[in-house]
Formats: structure tokens, sequence, C-alpha cells
């Protein structure tokens, strides 16, 4: 559903929340089969939402940057796996990593702080 994915899609029932749902270990079945819901959670939805609004407030150039920047500290520290993202020697090196490049800390940081005024105005779209 995220991005631009608007061919239908089916949604399976996890035991976990957020990103980690996208883990195939924690799709539940019933018998031979997955157990199918019938659409995405609200939060979900808003942060579709947020995401498409915060993409389309920059140019491709922007976005590759991002990108591109993101990955290489990544990485640097060695991430492979989606839970190595979050771990906390991890997020230590990202911050250590950023403290030493000024160009790279300006850009992350700033594009976060849409990303949080995207997510707020979705967010308030809901109230």
């Amino acid at each position: 559903m995220l991005l631009e994915h608007e061919e239908s899609y089916t949604v399976i029932k996890s035991s976990q929340i957020g990103v980690m749902q996208h883990n195939p270990y924690s799709w539940e079945i019933l018998g031979t089969d997955f157990i199918h819901i019938e659409e995405v959670s609200e939060e979900s939805r808003r942060l579709d939402k947020a995401l498409k609004s915060w993409l389309s407030g920059m140019s491709l150039e922007e976005r590759s940057d991002l990108t591109d920047t993101i990955y290489e500290l990544f990485t640097s520290v060695g991430v492979s796996q989606t839970i190595d993202l979050v771990q906390p020697k991890n997020v230590r090196s990202y911050v250590k990593a950023l403290a030493n490049d000024e160009k790279k800390r300006q850009l992350i940081a700033g594009k976060m702080v849409t990303l949080l005024r995207a997510m707020k105005d979705a967010q308030h779209d809901k109230e």
C-alpha cells in the first residue's frame, strides 16, 4: 500500500505491529492458508498519507540524496537486516557518524523534521 503502490493488495493478519508486520514469520495462518483481513489499520492509512505528502514535497534529487545518505549511514555501521536498524549500538554509531558530518546531519535532520510535520498533519486530519 505504501508509496506509489496503487494496485490491489491482500492484507494478512500479523502478530506484530508497525514495520515488523512485514516479517513473514509473524503472519498468522489457519490450517494451510493465511488469515486475511479486510483492510489495513487506520494508523497504516495515516502513515501512507504522511509518507506520500512528505515525499511529494521533495524533488527527485532530494529523494536520491536522502536515500543515498541513509544507505551510507546504515552500511557504515554494518546494518544488514531490518532488526539491526534500531539496535542501541547502531543508534549510537549513527549519532557518532552524523556528529562528524555536518552536511549529512543537516540533510537527515531537516528531512526528519518535515516527516514529523507530515505525520502530525496526517494525525490532525483524523480528528
